[in-house]
């Protein structure tokens, strides 16, 4: 429900100034940006990304920048300009052992003309972490993000492991963070994936 977040967004705001708390004014500057995403206010995500940032460096040191990159790596991709976030992500992802970053790194590779790397990239993630690792909240941020990545390479063998692995999960939104960025609903990815293995029936379902 876009307008009970809305709400929500609003009414933790207002609370977050009253207390001056800086870890609730780190969050209620992180979820304006995400919600100006969702608007795609792309500028405006911009600012407000680099005020989470600012908010957030007291009480969240290590967070804090992983939350603005990631918002901005979205921004970026959307703009056609991730070339200018591939420094960015790939320290986050040398830094932190998180599938979530190599994911993104993957796709910042697909999109800077490295595609043998992304490719060699993809492969591995989901043969050594996705199939086998603990199915937890970043689990599913690099299950969505290589979705994006599959599709974009048309890497068939992938698409359909990527189709099973997120199959139980059809009618859930993925959210990075804790509300960095919405990712949006599985089922999208799922219709992605199905036209990515030719399966055009399968993917009006999902869509």
């Amino acid at each position: 429900d876009r307008y009970a977040v809305t709400a929500q967004i609003g009414v933790f705001e207002e609370g977050a100034h009253q207390l001056r708390d800086p870890l609730y004014l780190w969050k209620s500057a992180v979820w304006a940006a995400m919600a100006a995403l969702l608007d795609g206010r792309l500028a405006r995500v911009e600012e407000l990304a680099r005020d989470a940032l600012a908010a957030g460096r007291p009480s969240e040191a290590a967070t804090a920048p992983q939350y603005c990159t990631f918002q901005m790596f979205v921004v970026r991709r959307e703009q056609r300009r991730t070339a200018e976030i591939e420094q960015s992500v790939s320290e986050q992802a040398s830094q932190y052992a998180l599938r979530g970053w190599q994911a993104a790194q993957a796709l910042v590779r697909a999109e800077t003309h490295d595609v043998d790397g992304a490719r060699e990239q993809l492969g591995r993630l989901i043969l050594e972490d996705l199939e086998a690792g603990l199915r937890d909240s970043d689990w599913m941020v690099a299950c969505m993000l290589l979705s994006e990545l599959a599709c974009e390479l048309q890497e068939r063998e992938a698409a359909g492991a990527l189709y099973e692995l997120l199959a139980p999960y059809a009618s859930m939104n993925v959210v990075a963070g804790v509300g960095a960025v919405c990712l949006g609903p599985v089922s999208q990815a799922l219709g992605r994936l199905a036209l990515a293995r030719g399966k055009s029936a399968a993917a009006v379902d999902h869509l």
